[in-house]
């Protein structure tokens, strides 16, 4: 049974204070071409973002999450924005699903929408703590990617220069709740997440313990993302598919609704980091071939939100 790869990422992680050698860069860039090749997914450990922000984080989206509706929706994500709150059936991924049950609050810098103090206290703090260390992160693994595909390590990093200036990048951190499952009677056209693949370069996700993420292999069999403990588990996303000539797979990802009831009354969270190139990249494969158009990476983004964001 295929299972999803686990690399150590300690060399090039960010416990490394220096600029980390080619060869600590190569060695990790050969594991994750071999990862990102057979499945499209691959958990990082020793990546160096603590387990204290990661609490922390958790902590703090989990009481946001728990506010009551009406003051959740002073937060509200606004048209044509990525920050901000979105509640429930908000966010449409899987056609022939009537609801997707979760809540979401996106974060893509300083000067984004935050709950004030009083409803949230050290929200906005603990929020632009974690952005930095994915930031710091993603600059990393952006070089990782680039030799996995054997392309001048600078290759990514020229196309995201912008990562937290949401005029010129959409890379977003985004903070992920879906509550409790209380209704039964149309659980055939409900699930927590549908299937689907993320739109960006890669993105970086961060789970609880309580599980339920299933990714479709190549064979189209459906096998659990299971939590590993500290682990950020990191997919591919369409723009890399595209860059890669498909070598490295978008691969599609659900969250159902759990079938035993004592999971289906737990709720369940995660944080996402969605790595997006800037807006003004064109994206193509880098062999010449034509599998793949030319797409410019803000007018595609904006393309596939206008087919999911029922409201706007």
């Amino acid at each position: 049974m295929i299972s999803i790869p686990v690399v150590d990422i300690e060399a090039v992680g960010l416990k490394q204070s220096g600029q980390p050698s080619n060869e600590a860069f190569r060695k990790v860039a050969s594991e994750i071409h071999q990862a990102f090749s057979q499945i499209g997914f691959v958990y990082l450990v020793n990546h160096g973002i603590s387990q204290e922000l990661f609490s922390a984080i958790f902590q703090k989206s989990r009481k946001f999450f728990l506010l009551p509706l009406e003051v959740k929706e002073k937060y509200k994500r606004l048209p044509n924005h990525y920050d901000g709150y979105l509640s429930s059936d908000k966010e449409i991924l899987q056609t022939g699903i009537q609801k997707e049950i979760k809540e979401t609050y996106g974060i893509v810098n300083s000067e984004c929408i935050f709950p004030s103090d009083q409803d949230t206290p050290g929200f906005k703090e603990t929020c632009l703590d974690f952005l930095e260390a994915c930031v710091n992160l993603c600059r990393r693994f952006l070089v990782v990617l680039a030799l996995s595909l054997d392309l001048a390590e600078d290759f990514f990093l020229k196309r995201h220069q912008e990562l937290t200036k949401c005029k010129e990048n959409a890379s977003t951190l985004k903070l992920l709740y879906y509550p409790p499952v209380t209704d039964v009677t149309c659980l055939t056209t409900t699930v927590r997440c549908g299937e689907h693949s993320v739109f960006g370069t890669v993105t970086f996700l961060f789970q609880d313990n309580v599980g339920g993420l299933e990714v479709k292999t190549k064979s189209g069999e459906w096998i659990p993302a299971t939590p590993l403990g500290g682990a950020i588990l990191v997919n591919v996303g369409d723009f890399l598919e595209m860059w890669s000539e498909g070598v490295y797979s978008a691969t599609s990802h659900r969250v159902l609704v759990p079938k035993e009831e004592s999971k289906m009354q737990c709720s369940r969270s995660s944080v996402t980091y969605f790595v997006h190139p800037d807006n003004i990249v064109m994206v193509e494969p880098l062999n010449g071939s034509n599998r793949f158009p030319r797409v410019n990476a803000a007018e595609y983004l904006v393309n596939k939100f206008k087919k999911i964001l029922e409201s706007f």
